[in-house]
């Protein structure tokens, strides 16, 4: 799930999905990459956003339902700022 300005995107985890979202991020200014690790299912996904020199953060899912707990927002939420 991808989440553009408060849209939801679903891809396939393969090289035409990751290119297909690299290509729709084409359109914006991005600082960096946020994604939640996998247990390595990221890893291509990762290596291809490096590939085209965009910026990769990895986010820890329980760091960021503490962050919205403290601000009494959902991880949902605090997600979509976020983006």
């Amino acid at each position: 799930m991808v989440l553009l300005k408060g849209k939801g995107l679903s891809l396939s985890h393969d090289k035409a999905g990751w290119s297909r979202l690299i290509e729709g991020l084409a359109g914006f200014r991005l600082a960096a990459v946020g994604l939640e690790p996998s247990r390595g299912y990221e890893r291509g996904l990762v290596r291809a956003l490096l590939a085209v020199d965009l910026s990769v953060r990895r986010i820890n899912p329980n760091r960021l339902r503490q962050f919205a707990r403290a601000r009494d927002a959902s991880p949902r939420t605090i997600a979509s700022m976020l983006a």
